[in-house]
């Protein structure tokens, strides 16, 4: 099975507060600590340990587990604005098993901070639009 271990979207020009601030209502997830993709790379799913809701290009409130679940495509082409290189971060799992028998790689994920625009956020059963 052919693996890609570690990906990232190439950096933008935008800061952190230029995405955020450009933004009436959404939600800034900040901590990952789950990432997955199907073996055919079509569904994917990010979720944090903590997040906060943008309100009028404003950071408020927490928000507990938020959770990205859709399909890879519409992920991808809903990226309106991607942040510079010096916001990048690339952190990583030590083992992501896929396939049959399962084949366990090193991999990294990360990169600069990116801006999705009409994607849902919330448990898999719901969400914020």
């Amino acid at each position: 099975m052919a693996r890609m271990t570690t990906v990232a979207l190439e950096p933008g020009d935008a800061d952190l507060e230029t995405l955020i601030g450009d933004i009436d209502e959404g939600i800034y997830i900040t901590t990952d600590v789950v990432t997955d993709i199907d073996d055919n790379r079509e569904l994917c799913s990010f979720g944090g340990e903590i997040g906060w809701r943008i309100r009028h290009g404003r950071l408020t409130e927490p928000i507990a587990r938020p959770y990205l679940y859709t399909d890879s495509h519409r992920l991808l082409r809903s990226c309106d604005r991607i942040g510079s290189a010096d916001e990048s971060v690339v952190t990583g799992i030590l083992g992501c098993g896929k396939g049959q028998p399962w084949q366990f790689i090193h991999t990294g994920q990360g990169g600069p901070p990116a801006r999705f625009r009409n994607v849902s956020v919330g448990p898999p059963e719901g969400g914020i639009r």
